[in-house]
């Protein structure tokens, strides 16, 4: 009976699956995308980009797994998306976007970074530069969704949600990486006023000696002249 029931089931999804997997890319409020732990603002203006990249079913057999950015597993985009216009934490929806895969399930990610790292992942990446980054950027990445079925005509789940059971990811948040010189020139004031302080201490030092001297050879004057 069960046999039966899968070749029903084969038949019915057979026409579906010569076409074109399509995704919905949206987050509702219980999948918010944050910046410093702060939901997004909502803004007219593309403040924050965000990609989504599939990969082949099972790439990652595991669940909530994080990937590096630079992992090559994933860096084919499928599609881009934005901020919200007046929600906070919301993406503008996107539905039944096209995908270059056929009907099926697939793993994927969503990344998001600030757009004055650039409005494309190549060009977000160059600039993070491997986690030294060219300059102060928001980035992030959800986990791994794993084996999300992508449909054309059928329904199917958005990207995000709570259901990690049918391979929807949660939202996440995109941390403020600064760039290099920054953290040199906060180590280097921090160097100058611990530098500062040593030597204001020792001429304090310096001073509270000498006045300690001072007053010895008076008191010792003192003395002899009573003497």
């Amino acid at each position: 009976m069960k046999n039966l029931l899968a070749v029903v089931g084969w038949i019915a999804l057979s026409p579906a699956t010569y076409g074109q997997g399509e995704i919905h890319f949206r987050n509702d409020p219980t999948t918010l995308i944050s910046a410093g732990g702060v939901p997004m603002p909502g803004s007219s203006i593309q403040q924050f980009i965000f990609a989504a990249f599939l990969a082949p079913a099972t790439t990652v057999s595991n669940t909530g797994v994080q990937v590096a950015f630079s992992d090559p597993r994933f860096q084919v985009v499928e599609a881009y998306n934005t901020n919200n216009q007046l929600a906070a934490g919301r993406l503008v929806t996107r539905n039944n976007v096209t995908t270059s895969y056929s009907v099926g399930p697939v793993d994927f990610i969503v990344r998001g970074w600030s757009a004055n790292a650039g409005t494309t992942w190549q060009a977000a990446l160059a600039t993070w530069n491997n986690g030294s980054p060219l300059e102060p950027m928001f980035i992030g990445s959800s986990i791994v969704g794993n084996d999300l079925w992508i449909a054309g005509d059928l329904p199917m789940w958005p990207l995000f949600g709570i259901g990690q059971d049918q391979g929807q990811v949660p939202g996440f948040d995109m941390s403020l990486v600064p760039e290099p010189s920054s953290l040199v020139l906060a180590g280097l004031c921090l160097a100058a006023l611990w530098s500062g302080r040593t030597q204001h201490e020792r001429r304090g030092y310096s001073a509270a000696a000498s006045a300690s001297h001072r007053n010895f050879t008076a008191k010792r004057e003192r003395v002899v002249w009573a003497w």
